[in-house]
């Protein structure tokens, strides 16, 4: 199982958005749009030839790391296709 950086919290919604397909086919995007008072982040987990997810390949984002002030963003509701 992949490492996910944070807690889990109530109300998080982790998965809520999943995107399967990458720009190069390495790996999968899942949101929790419900995090940091709904502010939302991002998880994308890198796979390899032989896994479907990769352990310890784990790159996490929100509105911190955007440098934004995002309370009610939900980014990670979805993805564009």
């Amino acid at each position: 199982m992949p490492d996910v950086p944070g807690a889990a919290e109530a109300g998080d919604a982790f998965g809520r958005a999943v995107h399967l397909a990458d720009a190069n086919g390495d790996g999968l995007a899942a949101g929790a749009p419900g995090e940091n008072g709904n502010a939302g982040f991002v998880w994308y987990f890198r796979s390899g030839p032989t896994t479907v997810v990769s352990r310890n390949a784990t790159t996490a984002f929100g509105n911190s790391l955007l440098g934004t002030t995002a309370t009610g963003a939900w980014l990670g509701a979805g993805f564009a296709h």
